[in-house]
This record gives structure tokens, C-alpha cells and sequence, in this order.
């Protein structure tokens, strides 16, 4: 995106599909989270295992991300394979 571009998005859905927005960039202003969470992850202090529970391809996103929104499972975290 363009400096000054807009994005939208439905505030209901992000609110109920416990969306979080990290802005990741090396130019973010806010504290950088990941080198922490990978000081945890790597020796095993924090075991992700038992959070993902959804893998799926790109070509199923679209009815995965529907899915995760409408909840009444037992859905805490997926994955998206970018190939394959």
C-alpha cells in the first residue's frame, strides 16, 4: 500500500474472530512482540502444538475464514499454506 491508503474492514467480524492487528513492519512505532515470543517458542516454554488447530491450502481460505468467524468449534489457530 501507498503511504495514505485506506483499508476497511467489518468491525462486527473482527471483534467476534478475535482478530488482532500486529503491525510487524520495521518501521512500526510500536514495541517489536516477536523476538520475545521466539525466545519462548524455541526451547520449548511455550508449546504451540496444542493451539493450531486448522491447516489449511490458500484455494480453501475463503470458506476457512468464514468458518473461524462463525465459531462453535474448537478452533484456536490456522494456518494458510501458501503452496500446496
Amino acid at each position: 500500500m501507498d503511504e495514505g491508503t485506506r483499508a476497511t474492514f467489518d468491525l462486527s467480524s473482527w471483534h467476534l474472530g478475535w482478530f488482532a492487528i500486529v503491525n510487524a513492519s520495521p518501521n512500526a512505532k510500536v514495541r517489536n512482540p516477536f523476538p520475545v515470543a521466539t525466545d519462548l517458542i524455541k526451547p520449548g516454554v511455550v508449546d504451540l502444538k496444542p493451539l493450531l488447530t486448522r491447516v489449511v491450502g490458500l484455494d480453501a481460505y475463503p470458506v476457512f475464514t468464514k468458518q473461524s468467524i462463525a465459531g462453535g468449534g474448537l478452533y484456536v489457530k490456522g494456518v494458510i499454506k501458501l503452496n500446496g
